[in-house]
């Protein structure tokens, strides 16, 4: 009889043994899984904020290139009053030289 009992709190400490195991290793396969789901997301997000560099280069590039094309503009602007000036300031000089 006392070879029954313990071979009975054997089989209870097995289905202990083994509950415990399927336990921690449900708990692995979730961390582990945690663990994925965490490196996508930091995958992600470094990908949507290399994406963001992107974009805000891009728009401060084309700010930049409009910029540059109203100062060429402008530059040309002055350029033909300045020659505008100077053949004004000929012409004047001619009709000195006729007075």
């Amino acid at each position: 009889m006392g070879s029954s009992r313990g071979i009975g709190e054997l089989e209870r400490d097995l289905g202990k043994t083994a509950s415990s195991l399927l336990k921690e290793k449900k708990a692995r396969k979730a961390k582990s899984s945690e663990v994925r789901r965490l490196q996508r997301q930091i995958e992600d997000d470094a990908g949507l904020a290399s994406r963001g560099i992107r974009e805000a280069k891009d728009a401060l590039r084309s700010e930049f290139q409009a910029r540059l094309s109203k100062i060429s503009a402008i530059l040309g602007s002055l350029d033909c009053i300045r020659n505008r000036d100077l053949t004004f300031a000929t012409i004047e000089g001619g009709m000195a030289v006729v007075q």
